[in-house]
């Protein structure tokens, strides 16, 4: 005993067990393990750079930091073997590279890579095109024009050649239905007739023939009109089906895929709609076909491709107030409210509908109206000027929708309605488009 206190003296056995926590009764094989735990430790803090009092936790953030300090290096270096691969037009090599650099961590949007990502993404869309251009179908040569169309992809030779090589197939399909057993006796004068009026007509695709009426090709002979038409309908839905599975699987296998920009939404500040008190900036990201009773006669895909063409088109055009170019690119806001507000509004779905009449009669009947009509004043205009019944029986549905909206002595919209809507707004939003593309 020293001062009170009592002194005891550990020998040598209970000393080193009490130097790494351990009781005086810990075995030898026990002593061993601590020490090699501990001596493990020890390693794996100095290898990191920290003192062996550092915590697990301090251990455990330190090695997460310099794992993302070597993926970063890692992916620096193939960011740079991408960018030379680049350099040297090998868009092979380069995109393998760049996809490594994804997988350590690097980020489409990192500066360095600059346009890498959209230049990668349209050498996929290039290998289609170049592909159509020596198969001398039709068909693949308009699916993929209208590929490359969908993914903003930039004339250029490739694409400009598949694009000269449309109007021969076009014209060699359309004799070869002189012997076709339900095309009949079309001579090779007609079938030019037809194939210079299709072109006149400015129809960019194939698929754009299920959009054509008999009204288009007045001075041509009826009987003729009556024969071909038909097929050239069907050939429209053919193209317009296989143009949107090859889109489909194209976005679902290609290895680099790219944000595809709508530029001219981009710049808008105001498209006619709030949410929680902000302006709804851009195309609607609204998904109609999740909602219990979603369109069943149009896809996501062609909805929004011919809202977006309706929009930048209507921008291209320009105009005042009333003009072809502001109709146009009013009628396409008309399209993204309805589209924004289908789960939530029955109002604003009716009411954008009708508008989307009135905008689309405008541009129909532009020059021709004398500013008192009323909208069903305007739709029996519409069936003097040898316009497809569809179409205007489109705009007289979606005139009453509207009228069921806003006016308290007609049956209510119902959810049940809402299908049938969109389905009538996109017949008129496709004939709409095509309409523009003449002026």
């Amino acid at each position: 005993m020293s001062n009170g206190r009592i002194v005891v003296f550990l020998g040598p056995r209970e000393a080193a067990r009490a130097e790494v926590g351990l009781p005086a009764t810990a075995t030898d094989a026990e002593l061993d393990q601590r020490k090699a735990e501990l001596e493990a430790k020890r390693k794996a803090r100095a290898e990191v750079g920290l003192p062996a009092t550092a915590t697990d936790a301090e251990l455990e953030q330190r090695k997460a930091e310099l794992e993302a300090k070597r993926k970063a290096q890692l992916a620096t270096e193939e960011i740079n073997a991408a960018i030379k691969a680049r350099q040297i037009g090998n868009s092979t090599l380069s995109q393998d590279h760049f996809l490594r650099a994804l997988s350590h961590g690097a980020s489409k949007s990192d500066p360095r890579l600059n346009d890498l990502p959209q230049w990668l993404f349209h050498e996929n869309v290039r290998s289609k095109v170049s592909a159509a251009t020596i198969s001398g179908d039709l068909f693949e040569v308009e699916v993929e024009i209208s590929l490359a169309q969908k993914c903003k992809y930039p004339d250029d030779q490739h694409l400009n050649r598949l694009i000269d090589l449309r109007k021969p197939l076009l014209q060699k399909f359309i004799s070869d239905l002189a012997c076709a057993p339900d095309g009949g006796a079309l001579d090779q004068p007609s079938a030019t007739i037809f194939c210079d009026r299709i072109e006149q007509l400015g129809v960019e695709l194939t698929r754009d023939l299920s959009l054509l009426t008999e009204g288009d090709f007045v001075g041509i002979p009826p009987i003729k009109v009556r024969r071909v038409l038909p097929l050239l309908l069907k050939m429209g839905e053919r193209a317009t089906s296989k143009s949107e599975a090859a889109y489909s699987q194209f976005m679902a296998t290609c290895p680099v895929t790219a944000e595809v920009a709508k530029p001219v939404w981009a710049e808008d500040s105001y498209t006619g709609t709030f949410d929680n008190g902000q302006p709804l900036r851009g195309p609607s990201p609204v998904d109609m076909w999740s909602d219990p009773n979603p369109p069943a006669a149009v896809s996501r895909l062609d909805w929004e491709k011919v809202r977006d063409s309706l929009h930048n088109t209507g921008k291209s055009l320009g105009g005042p107030r009333g003009s072809i170019g502001n109709l146009c690119f009013r009628a396409s806001l008309a399209l993204n409210l309805m589209q924004h507000r289908y789960k939530s509004d029955l109002f604003v779905l009716g009411g954008q509908g009708r508008l989307l009449v009135e905008r689309t009669l405008g541009v129909f009947l532009h020059g021709h109206l004398g500013g008192r009509e009323t909208i069903a004043d305007k739709i029996k205009m519409m069936e003097g000027q040898n316009l497809a019944s569809t179409l205007v029986d489109a705009c007289d549905k979606l005139r009453n929708y509207g009228n069921r909206t806003d006016h308290d002595n007609t049956d209510d919209l119902t959810p049940e309605d809402k299908p049938d809507v969109i389905k009538n707004a996109f017949i008129v939003a496709e004939a709409l488009l095509l309409k523009v593309r003449k002026v």
